[in-house]
């Protein structure tokens, strides 16, 4: 069901259309968010709450003014540097081609609108699955969606000359060829890989078939052509940071009821504001500052839920602030977590117990806490460092070779709340002997940054799955372009390639917590923070809208109550 995890910034609550992938981001609080339960309460108990409500009831009409954080320039989520939850959030609309979609408990469905049927029949250690495409199945320029986009798709991700984010599990595919008809697609395995939904969860047009189309083609450009959805681009305005989508006349599922929606990037200082003046229809407030100013409003709804995310500080080991392993497992152990998360949750009405897994939310099957320290802890950190090396100068900082430890902490946005938390976090570890720093830059930058690798300790995030599939392969494969943290090992790297082997879904988790753990003794460079919760201000007539926690967004029966 989910290929691969986008990252994303902090607090930007934009539901993640995470049957499609699973995506990176910063850390910031300007988003909206777009899926389609209940109004709930304040506690960290709600999961889910989006005004769910019958299409039947819903308006024909209208438009949605919604904002983002990041803004392009590069348009193919399926890229390295186009992977972002805030552009998923925004493509999702006009693309949804994939043949999965999520229930809210992370589970996938089979999205009819694109694949009708499937079989899935494992033999002789191989496995043949055949998919069914739907007949009417278009991408919009008018190619038809069948076994050529699906061969065209396990060559894209096989090549290296395509900088795509993940290869699983396209590199275990042996064949992929017609059955009974061009809308027929029959996959069959190198070996058994589950689970099965992973393949062809999104779908790329077969017209991307040139290395330079998928790396460069999409720069300033989406490419709507080459896109299948409810809605589609109307107009993009790359000055000003504006994406409007308008119903899809080539669609062939449920119309959408909504007549237009309008993405605009914004800062996070400036989307209250601009919420609170009418040109926002909805507008994350996931922090105390952000509540309180949308405190006493009339007609909005504070639909409150779960971040379906873990977020944390992601250190490229390839910096040389962050290259020692040992500086890396002071700092997991000098940081507080709880008192971290607690400067984010401050005034929200909402608590966790810091997670301990990249992989899975506390709230999944099989969830287990793999972090690998003990918590606040700097005199195991003094002493990890004394190990290694290092003493303190006359300034009280650790420092090996005449070089003091520095610690830049790279953070997005202008989010009053998330710079506390940051301050916070060089406050615990100045006190513990590192020349910790800030490294500050605008919520627009956050792709630039981060795919780059021009940061050594980011503070960002995952979207996060139901289950465990392929978050292994691309945060801790030491060879793979999407891990950001450029370490790993090579027994664990053959631990990995193993994995999906199994059919057992228990021992598939089991097996993949047993990696994270070894991982992360190892390596000492995801370290996971919070997950936080998804507060969103929303008009009240606005539905199925909200916090929907794994759910897929449905963009057909998003609108305005009758």
């Amino acid at each position: 069901m989910t290929p691969m995890r986008t990252i994303r910034r902090r607090v930007a609550p934009t539901a993640l259309a995470l049957s499609t992938l699973l995506v990176v981001a910063a850390c910031g609080g300007s988003g909206g968010s777009a899926s389609g339960g209940a109004s709930g309460g304040s506690s960290s108990n709600i999961l889910a709450d989006y005004a769910k409500t019958p299409a039947a009831d819903v308006k024909d009409g209208g438009t949605v003014r919604l904002p983002i954080g990041t803004f392009g320039p590069d348009w193919n989520l399926n890229s390295n540097n186009g992977n972002s939850s805030d552009t998923q959030a925004m493509l999702y609309p006009v693309n949804m081609a994939g043949c999965w979609t999520a229930a809210e408990n992370g589970t996938p469905v089979l999205n009819k609108d694109f694949c009708t049927s499937v079989k899935d029949d494992v033999s002789g250690g191989k496995q043949t699955i055949t998919i069914d495409v739907n007949p009417k199945a278009t991408w919009n320029d008018g190619t038809p969606i069948d076994v050529d986009t699906f061969v065209n798709q396990w060559k894209i991700f096989n090549d290296p000359a395509y900088e795509s984010v993940i290869t699983k599990p396209y590199d275990d595919i042996a064949s992929v060829t017609a059955g009974t008809s061009d809308k027929q697609v029959v996959i069959t395995t190198k070996q058994v890989y589950e689970p099965y939904q992973d393949f062809f969860s999104v779908l790329v047009s077969q017209k991307v078939d040139t290395p330079d189309i998928f790396n460069k083609g999409f720069v300033d450009n989406p490419h709507p052509e080459w896109m299948a959805g409810p809605f589609t681009i109307k107009q993009l305005d790359n000055s000003a940071k504006t994406l409007v989508e308008v119903p899809n006349p080539k669609w062939w599922g449920t119309k959408p009821k909504l007549s237009q929606i309008v993405w605009t990037q914004y800062e996070e200082s400036a989307s209250i504001p601009a919420f609170k003046n009418g040109q926002l229809d909805a507008v994350g407030v996931s922090t105390s500052t952000r509540l309180a100013q949308v405190k006493g409003m009339q007609g909005i709804d504070i639909r409150k839920g779960k971040t379906v995310g873990v977020f944390g500080f992601i250190m490229n080991t390839q910096s040389p602030d962050v290259s020692d392993v040992a500086v890396r497992k002071a700092i997991y152990q000098t940081l507080d977590r709880k008192a971290l998360s607690a400067v984010e949750f401050q005034g929200t009405g909402y608590s966790e117990q810091p997670p301990g897994s990249w992989m899975l939310m506390s709230v999944s099957e099989g969830y287990q806490d793999n972090y690998p320290v003990k918590d606040s802890d700097p005199a195991g950190a003094t002493a990890t460092l004394q190990a290694a090396g290092y003493t303190k100068d006359s300034k009280g900082i650790f420092a090996k070779d005449g070089k003091e430890v520095a610690v830049p902490l790279t953070n997005y946005g202008d989010d009053p709340v998330t710079l506390a938390f940051i301050k916070a976090a060089v406050q615990q570890l100045g006190k513990a002997g590192f020349a910790a720093t800030i490294d500050q830059h605008s919520a627009q930058d956050f792709n630039k940054v981060f795919t780059s690798g021009d940061y050594a300790i980011s503070f960002s995030g995952y979207g996060m799955g139901g289950y465990v599939d392929t978050q292994p392969q691309q945060y801790y494969n030491s060879t793979g372009d999407s891990n950001y943290t450029h370490c790993g090992t090579t027994a664990i790297d053959q631990r990995i390639a193993s994995l999906n082997q199994q059919t057992d879904a228990a021992t598939l988790t089991k097996d993949a917590n047993g990696i994270e753990a070894d991982w992360q003794k190892a390596c000492y460079a995801f370290l996971p923070i919070l997950n936080g919760p998804q507060f969103t201000a929303v008009k009240s007539d606005l539905v199925n809208y909200g916090s929907s926690l794994f759910l897929t967004p449905d963009w057909t029966v998003i609108g305005y109550k009758k």
